[in-house]
């Protein structure tokens, strides 16, 4: 979508026009959560941040035996709060771990 809006703009093309003017179009370019797999042998160290004001970055590595979580948030980005996003998120782990735990 990025890629034609752009092409849109450049062109002034009036067929695609009132698409990226659409409220449904501003709230699917407005990523709350953006997350990214950064799994490789070679990563051991990363960051990802997040892509709007008011939302959090997310990037994880998963191995055999562990997974990794980088979560980030702007500071004065309103309503985030990092910390309770990693309490959230350690909660859900848990859960998913133990449903796999009784499920052998």
């Amino acid at each position: 979508l990025f890629a034609l809006r752009k092409m849109a703009t450049e062109r002034s093309s009036p067929l695609v026009d009132p698409f990226f003017e659409s409220p449904m179009f501003a709230r699917s370019s407005h990523w709350d959560l953006s997350t990214s797999n950064l799994s490789a042998p070679t990563n051991i160290l990363f960051g990802f941040g997040p892509v709007v004001r008011d939302g959090y970055g997310t990037g994880y590595l998963i191995k055999n035996e562990s997974i990794t979580v980088n979560i980030t948030n702007f500071v004065d980005g309103g309503h985030t709060d990092g910390a309770e996003f990693e309490k959230s998120f350690r909660k859900s782990m848990d859960i998913i771990s133990a449903i796999m735990r009784n499920s052998n």
